[in-house]
């Protein structure tokens, strides 16, 4: 209708009940309250309330007594702690009506309470979850870096064959990567220590360190199995001469192909091995008391032919020396040290092996004993010089000597020189003996020249005196000036065989000799191994046939031959030949119709003091 007709009213009854169904749409609890116009002093009037009858008795009174007057606040009614709020619905003019709302603040905070347990559970949630995120990434930085550090330690006890797992790609992965390229560096390093400390870096055979560990490991099997190994000494001949004249590295190829070939001379079984210098070990574990003889004389064949190093070709023998176990030593270093004192029996006798006899080693030690003795010989002027004359054939007379020293011993007595001299050659100390046999010699010679006896002596010179040679050509000149006496009264006597051990250096040193005016003589010719070659370079004076052929020479045609032709070889060559070693007239006969030009033996004189010589060249004269 286009007019308003009527009004409608809607009502509905604010009770209890109604108050329960806007505490369950609002979740609060609801009071209706009216108060009469007038103001705070008037009385509120309860209408409607959800709460219970103590608490509506708690928020009448606080209404009545004002503590209300807010609108919001905090009240404790009934024992509990109530947040409270008015809101005003009507006022009339007789009356003014007014909802309150409240909810106990335990109630209200109740959310917050279980907001804070979740929280409290989280946090504890949190903490076990790092927990457990800790323990699970420490085990994965831990337990790498634990197995890192018992890599660590195996490589510090020396086991650096294990390989260091490298199973990840970041930081401990690469870690673990660089451990196991040092493990890998270090197990290199270590072998090849190994390796140089149990290898020979020149020929790659076992050194003296792994072969005496391989003759005491035979030792301990022989023990037990009854197989007795035996030990060779070998020591190349000639090889310093190659040392000296080709040089180091040719030396080097030597001692390289005389371990092959010795190692081809033998089974796998055995053991090779360089000690030093040109001196080899062998250990023979296998085959019976006869074996290491057999296995000398394959090694000596082996060795017979010539080594050729750059088209030069070497002749390069060996001496061997063999020690048996038990027999010869209970240990390495006593079985080496016999197959030693034999291997150098084997070289003076020039038989090319020999075996360990015990009574070698004890005339060994009286050798060093009396070398040691010899030092001061010639400081306590114990050495003497004896002559031999030698008799000129053509004439009768003797016109020459040949000085041999003697070793009058304060204990011994008269002490032959192939008992010391052998000895001194070999420790070098035969240079002092020749500076002091030259000085003695030559003062001899000005003595009996002033006494109106000439004569031409003969010194002996070693190998190394050749080697040395501006000390012996400075030793005669200062003996020649000092005494006053010709260089041609001095003759020098080199043998053959320190001619071959140095030819150069022996030529170089005879033209030195040979320029100052003194005569050179070779010795024992016919038992060495010179050549026509070198024989016709030298610049000699004078041929000594050996004595071995001129003693033979009357029951054996070959003996005979040779010294014929040596004499005739020396003829040729413009040189005198002396024959030594003659015992007989019938001797002396024999080398007169071959032409020999002097001689030399017993039967001409033994070796005479200086105060007996003059009487004996006398009587040769008259």
């Amino acid at each position: 209708a286009p007019d308003l007709v009527a009004w409608v009213a809607l009502g509905f009854v604010v009770d209890d009940n109604a108050a329960r169904d806007l505490k369950q749409v609002a979740a609060l609890d609801v009071s209706f309250i009216s108060r009469a116009q007038g103001g705070a002093a008037m009385p509120a009037r309860l209408h409607a309330s959800t709460l219970k009858d103590a608490t509506k008795a708690g928020l009448l009174d606080a209404l009545n007594d004002g503590k209300l007057a807010d609108k919001v606040v905090e009240f404790t009614l009934a024992d509990d702690i109530w947040e409270i709020r008015q809101a005003e619905l009507n006022s009339t003019p007789d009356a003014r009506i007014t909802a309150v709302l409240q909810r106990p603040l335990a109630e209200a905070q109740q959310p917050f309470y279980r907001l804070n347990t979740a929280f409290i559970w989280l946090s504890l949630g949190g903490v076990v979850l790092s927990l457990l995120g800790s323990v699970f990434i420490a085990r994965r930085v831990t337990q790498p870096i634990r197995r890192l550090g018992e890599a660590a330690r195996r490589i510090e006890s020396g086991d650096y064959d294990s390989i260091v797992p490298a199973e990840r790609s970041d930081e401990i992965g690469a870690l673990a990567a660089t451990l196991d390229h040092m493990r890998a560096g270090i197990a290199h390093r270590e072998r090849e220590m190994l390796r140089l400390a149990y290898e020979d870096g020149l020929t790659g055979l076992p050194n003296r360190s792994m072969f005496i560990e391989r003759v005491n490991q035979a030792i301990k099997l022989a023990r037990r199995d009854g197989r007795p190994p035996a030990v060779m000494l070998l020591d190349l001949d000639r090889f310093k001469t190659i040392n000296d004249t080709l040089g180091h590295p040719v030396g080097d190829q030597v001692l390289r192909e005389a371990g092959q070939r010795i190692g081809s001379a033998l089974r796998e079984s055995d053991t090779v091995a360089r000690l030093g210098g040109d001196e080899f070990a062998i250990l023979l574990v296998t085959g019976g008391p006869e074996r290491p003889k057999a296995a000398a004389q394959r090694i000596l064949q082996t060795m017979e032919a010539p080594i050729v190093i750059d088209g030069q070709s070497m002749d390069v023998g060996a001496s061997i020396g063999i020690a048996y176990f038990p027999e010869h030593g209970e240990d390495a270093s006593a079985l080496m040290r016999a197959a030693d004192v034999a291997m150098y029996v084997a070289k003076r006798g020039k038989i090319g092996f020999a075996d360990y006899d015990p009574s070698q080693d004890e005339q060994r030690q009286s050798h060093l004993t009396l070398l040691g003795e010899l030092r001061r010989a010639v400081d306590n002027n114990e050495l003497k010089l004896m002559y031999q004359p030698k008799l000129t054939l053509a004439d009768g007379r003797i016109a020459a000597a040949e000085a041999l020293v003697r070793w009058n011993h304060p204990q011994r007595g008269m002490v032959p020189p192939n008992e010391f001299i052998p000895f001194a050659e070999q420790t070098g100390y035969i240079a002092r003996i020749t500076r002091w046999v030259i000085g003695a010699a030559v003062e001899q010679c000005g003595q009996w020249l002033r006494e109106g006896l000439e004569v031409r002596i003969s010194i002996n010179a070693s190998t190394r005196d050749l080697q040395e040679r501006e000390d012996l050509a400075g030793t005669l000149r200062a003996a020649l000036d000092a005494h006053d006496v010709p260089a041609s009264l001095i003759c020098v006597e080199i043998t053959e065989s320190a001619l071959m051990d140095d030819p150069k250096g022996a030529q170089a040193t005879l033209r030195q000799l040979h320029d100052m005016g003194i005569t050179l003589s070779i010795d024992d010719y016919g038992t060495g191994y010179s050549s026509l070659a070198y024989l016709k370079e030298l610049t000699v004076n004078e041929l000594k046939i050996d004595r071995s052929f001129v003693v033979g020479m009357q029951r054996d045609a070959q003996s005979l031959a040779i010294v014929r032709s040596t004499i005739e070889l020396g003829h040729n060559l413009g040189l005198q030949v002396v024959a030594e070693g003659v015992e007989s007239d019938e001797d002396i006969a024999t080398l007169k119709a071959l032409g020999c030009d002097a001689v030399q033996g017993y039967c001409v004189a033994r070796p005479l003091a200086p105060a007996q010589f003059p009487a004996r060249a006398a009587a040769a004269s008259s």
